[in-house]
């Protein structure tokens, strides 16, 4: 059945809305990568309280104990490994398939993937005797443990820091306190829990932890092929923080107090929150988008409609108007054809009389009138012609430098120039332009020719021809001193056949002519003048090259 009532349409367009939907959130919820059904080689490294190793024994510390619990419970199997060299080479290389806590760092995401965060942390500079946290151009020795995230972090916030690697947090914390060192930079709750150990080295010695702003959370990391496990064993934490598992873990760690432990777990159901969240994002975002396309296509539909009924109307108006000048042509055209007509065929008569009388010197002058008659008749018939080419015949469109033009149309009418004494000034710097040259000439002729003839009895007669700007776009002119044209005859002077002054040798084709070719290349043509006395300038406008 076609949908043509409104309300059909609407109900399947919700039908497909619905489907979209749904769609859209099943996939979204789907979409997961594999878990590789193979045993995953894990990386570690020396890194106490998180990853601990023990030569000959198992890797132990709070992040080993979590993940491979996590991962028992997804029946991931899990071989470890230690790599001294940190997560981003082993991981990047593929000598590893997952690290058990990683900090999130945005330049990480393009080499390695990164699980959703199951952990916080913040750092802390300590100092000596109440130094303040120093400002960024710090340039004396920075303590730090041998991770190299934590040198890219110092690096980051202090520049001009001298790094000295230490194998454990205490380590660094003993280098400042017997002055190797200025400063100690720890992750804070290792930092808090050396403090409060009151190393034998730092008996006496005033400390402070200048917690810096800004914190990191860390996940699981991976490589992309293992990225499915590392998601895995994230979703598998977080059924440990809500089974108490977590707990157990963290308090087996003295070095994580309750704070941490409540940290973990509200950052962990965050993210559980923020997952479903995004679901349902996901779901009413492809609803929207279904909603938005339907609109649009709508929308587009509407602009289509009025685009149509605009071209329609043009096109009509056109029509309209084509027929308005179809008529104005065909009674201008038979009135001025008529006119030599009726002059032959007045003098017919008379040169019959005059030959029946033999009056010789009578029937040259009527022989001769009736000549000068078809004459005209003849070049009125070339002008129609060449006026209805126009547009018609197709030239290839090239560049032109108008000055070049400007010479060509000159050189057509020197003649006439000469014998008026007209001076002609043409403007440096004419821009190009683009078309039919012949065609172009013929403009330019014309506009030269009609200047010419109707500078009146001027004694200075001058033409100028140029260029000026308007709206950023070049408008040409042949500027003239001659007569001038009233304001009422500034349209009419364009029209065909039509002459201001009946007694002018011309046809009245010629500035029909230059409308025609002006407009063809996609311009426009007008007059300014004030009035009799104050001269011509025919302007007009061509594409650019």
């Amino acid at each position: 059945m076609p949908l043509r009532s409104p309300r059909r349409r609407l109900g399947v367009g919700l039908l497909i809305l619905a489907a979209a939907a749904a769609a859209c959130a099943w996939w979204a919820a789907a979409r997961r990568p594999e878990v590789p059904k193979r045993t995953l080689l894990i990386g570690y490294q020396h890194n106490p309280p998180y990853q601990v190793h023990r030569p000959g024994q198992p890797p132990t510390g709070l992040s080993v104990e979590t993940v491979a619990e996590a991962a028992r419970r997804a029946g991931i199997p899990l071989d470890w490994k230690e790599v001294p060299a940190g997560p981003d080479s082993a991981l990047k290389s593929g000598a590893v398939d997952l690290w058990p806590l990683i900090t999130d760092l945005p330049e990480r995401r393009r080499t390695l993937h990164i699980s959703g965060p199951w952990m916080q942390a913040q750092h802390a500079l300590v100092l000596r005797g109440g130094r303040e946290l120093p400002s960024r151009d710090f340039a004396e020795k920075v303590a730090i443990t041998a991770i190299p995230v934590h040198v890219r972090m110092v690096r980051d916030r202090f520049p001009g820091a001298r790094l000295v690697e230490c194998p454990e947090g205490k380590h660094a914390l003993v280098k400042l306190c017997t002055g190797e060192v200025s400063a100690a930079f720890l992750e804070s709750r290792l930092a808090l829990a050396v403090l409060r150990e009151q190393l034998p080295e730092c008996a006496g010695a005033d400390l402070h932890a200048h917690m810096l702003p800004g914190g990191y959370r860390l996940g699981v990391g991976a490589t992309f092929e293992s990225a499915g496990a590392a998601d895995r064993i994230r979703d598998e934490i977080s059924s440990m923080a809500n089974d108490g598992t977590l707990a157990v873990l963290f308090a087996r760690h003295s070095f994580f107090g309750l704070n941490d432990t409540r940290a973990t777990y509200d950052l962990l159901e965050a993210q559980e929150r923020n997952r479903r969240l995004l679901w349902v994002i996901g779901g009413l975002s492809c609803a929207l988008a279904v909603t938005l396309f339907l609109a649009w296509s709508l929308r587009a539909a509407r602009k289509a409609t009025d685009r149509a009924r605009h071209e329609l109307e043009r096109a009509v108006g056109e029509l309209e108007k084509r027929n308005a000048e179809l008529e104005r042509f065909t009674y201008t055209v038979s009135h001025d054809l008529r006119s030599p007509l009726v002059t032959v065929m007045g003098f017919l008569g008379a040169v019959e009389a005059a030959a029946a009388k033999g009056q010789t010197a009578q029937l040259r002058d009527d022989m001769a009138r009736i000549r000068a008659a078809a004459d005209r008749m003849d070049r009125l018939l070339k002008e129609l012609l060449e006026l209805s080419r126009v547009g018609r015949t197709a030239r290839p469109s090239e560049e032109a430098a108008f000055a070049d033009l400007v010479q060509e149309a000159r050189s057509l009418v020197d003649g006439r120039l000469r014998q008026r004494g007209v001076r002609i000034e043409v403007a440096k710097g004419l821009p190009a332009v683009r078309g039919d040259r012949q065609r172009l000439v013929e403009v330019l002729q014309n506009l030269l020719d009609n200047a010419t003839k109707f500078m009146g009895d001027q004694r200075d007669p001058r033409i100028e021809v140029g260029a000026r700007q308007d709206q950023g776009r070049p408008v040409f002119f042949v500027r003239d001193n001659g007569r001038g044209i009233e304001p009422r005859y500034h349209e009419k002077v364009f029209g065909l056949f039509d002459r201001l002054d009946p007694t002018d040798e011309g046809t009245g084709v010629g500035l029909a002519l230059v409308k025609r070719i002006v407009e063809v290349h996609g311009g426009r043509v007008w007059v300014e003048s004030e009035g009799l006395g104050a001269g011509s300038t025919f302007c007009f406008t061509l594409p650019g090259a």
